[in-house]
């Protein structure tokens, strides 16, 4: 009996020792976290997840008053895992829409050119010129479509979003290839502008993403 006693007291006192078990409190948090890490009882990524979690708590008035540290951690360990299931989801359904769009149409950008201001032709305004092409791959005729898209340069970098294309006025057969154009407004003063108009067409990338696709049937593929 003496010997359980004992072993119960080992245990009740090496829980005190341990500071994850204190109670959070944010005049003491300072020397509180100084002391866990020093005991090494939060790893460099808890550590992370639990100062983000802190500020989450902070803008949305949560109340950690009477929360131990560790359960403080168990919590944002248990946010920052839903929050990583919820990205792994979205990014498979986003995936599997790209997919089905990727079946029922190919879309690609075959052409590009800058075109500058012409106050003789009462142009006056700089633009791009993108042309494209659209191969319905269904046994549907396609009513309308639209889709947006990314431009990257050699070197992989970012430098042009935004861009978004609707057919509405035309129809894609079955099977067949539809070509057009558009154009956007360029601004001299814009950096990402003066690289893509400055740059070699066949070093510029398109990330191109079909959004909506509606065919004469009725049907919606989006």
């Amino acid at each position: 009996m003496k010997k359980i006693l004992l072993f119960i007291t080992a245990l009740i006192l090496l829980s005190c020792s341990n500071p994850m078990n204190k109670p959070y409190n944010e005049e003491t948090l300072q020397t509180d976290l100084k002391e866990i890490v020093e005991k090494k009882k939060m790893s460099e990524e808890d550590s992370k997840t639990f100062a983000g979690w802190l500020i989450l708590a902070k803008l949305g008035d949560k109340n950690l008053k009477g929360k131990t540290y560790q359960e403080i951690l168990d919590e944002a360990k248990n946010y920052k895992k839903e929050q990583e299931e919820l990205e792994l989801k979205a990014k498979a359904e986003e995936k599997a829409k790209a997919d089905k769009m990727q079946k029922a149409a190919t879309i690609s950008i075959f052409e590009y050119n800058f075109v500058p201001a012409d106050s003789d032709n009462y142009e006056y305004q700089d633009y791009h010129l993108f042309k494209y092409a659209i191969k319905n791959k269904s046994n549907k005729e396609i009513k309308a479509l639209k889709f947006h898209f990314k431009i990257y340069n050699a070197l992989g970098d970012e430098i042009g979003d935004g861009y978004e294309i609707s057919l509405t006025d035309d129809r894609v057969s079955p099977n067949a290839i539809y070509r057009g154009y558009s154009m956007f407004n360029s601004n001299s003063y814009n950096s990402d502008d003066n690289k893509i108009s400055n740059a070699n067409f066949k070093d510029l990338k398109f990330d191109i993403i079909t959004d909506k696709i509606v065919y004469t049937d009725g049907s919606v593929l989006e």
